[in-house]
């Protein structure tokens, strides 16, 4: 039997080759065939499975695969090794396909955001497409409640999970055929993590290509969709580092993004935004700024998979969506603490 997941659960769960053919008593070799397309017999499927701890199914599915996307990660550290974002791109794929098979299981919202690439002679900029993603989630045109929220009912799976540290902040795709998936860092602040999912709602809306300018295209989208130039230049103007922070409050993003978005919308001069710079940084606000935002938490999926268990049982639950029984629970309710 081929096993075409193999290699995705392999690299999620954190095993080498070399350590899975030692843990299931299989030579190496078979294991890099397996992953290269050769079938695996029954008994053996059912060792790596029990190992790798998964149903069977999750590593014959066909339809688990690595993102060909460029545009999976945010901020990634330069520390951050090849083996670390190879198994963060892992964790992701499990993500897409845990969570469609679960969200088939009901009456799940139809994804709502627009495709829209931004032209190079900006006739259409990321501005332009922030507004129309605001239209298709429904936002006001002030400051953005609830972005989790918004996006979860536009039919996009949000999904937190513990990294390692903070070397990634998040990943990101949206595959043909796929619902948008982003996978936040549980450790980021709230006022990061906000910014972060902005960012990567630009990546996944207008970069199907990347290309030099999707970094800065992304942070421009970011920027407009969380701080409309039109609501907030009234509030932008003379501003103070307690003004930013009485700011903050109301638009949920960080002073320093709050001072950047005054220089980019031309209410600051370059001296003034290097002096507000200066001042948070002497205040030790680089590393620990005020008023610490709470982070808002997806809940789509744990009401998804309460609503599956009541009507299916938690065991045909876990089946469908190519789980073990007490994996469901963790997974979906409790954090991503086990992919």
């Amino acid at each position: 039997m081929s096993v075409p997941g193999l290699e995705i659960v392999r690299v999620a769960r954190g095993f080498t080759q070399a350590e899975l053919a030692a843990a299931t008593g299989l030579p190496q070799s078979a294991i890099s065939k397996c992953e290269s397309g050769e079938p695996l017999d029954e008994g053996r499927l059912e060792e790596v499975a029990r190992v790798l701890e998964c149903p069977t199914e999750l590593l014959t599915d066909e339809v688990l695969t690595f993102s060909a996307s460029a545009c999976v990660f945010h901020r990634k550290r330069a520390s951050t090794t090849v083996a670390q974002a190879k198994q963060a791109r892992a964790w992701l794929a499990l993500a897409r396909l845990h969570s469609e098979k679960l969200l088939d299981l009901v009456d799940a919202p139809k994804v709502r955001l627009p495709r829209v690439t931004p032209t190079d002679d900006e006739y259409v900029t990321p501005e332009d497409v922030a507004g129309e993603v605001r239209s298709a989630l429904r936002l006001p045109l002030g400051p953005v409640p609830d972005l989790v929220g918004a996006l979860e009912d536009a039919g996009v799976i949000v999904r937190d999970r513990t990294f390692d540290g903070r070397k990634i902040d998040a990943l990101s795709d949206w595959l043909a055929g796929h619902r948008p998936v982003f996978l936040l860092n549980s450790a980021v602040s709230g006022e990061r993590q906000r910014f972060t999912l902005a960012h990567e709602t630009g990546h996944a809306v207008m970069h199907e290509v990347v290309t030099e300018k999707s970094e800065s295209q992304a942070d421009r989208f970011a920027a407009e969709l969380l701080m409309p130039a039109e609501a907030i230049r009234s509030d932008l103007e003379n501003p103070t580092l307690e003004r930013l922070l009485g700011l903050k409050r109301k638009w949920q993003v960080s002073a320093a993004a709050l001072a950047r978005r005054a220089f980019d919308l031309g209410l600051v001069s370059d001296a003034v935004y290097r002096r507000l710079n200066m001042e948070m940084s002497a205040a030790g606000w680089r590393s620990n700024e005020p008023l610490r935002l709470p982070r808002e938490r997806p809940e789509l999926l744990a009401a998804t998979v309460a609503r599956a268990k009541d009507h299916l049982g938690v065991a045909e639950t876990a089946r469908r969506v190519y789980l073990l029984d007490d994996q469901l629970s963790v997974m979906f309710e409790a954090g991503d603490a086990h992919v």
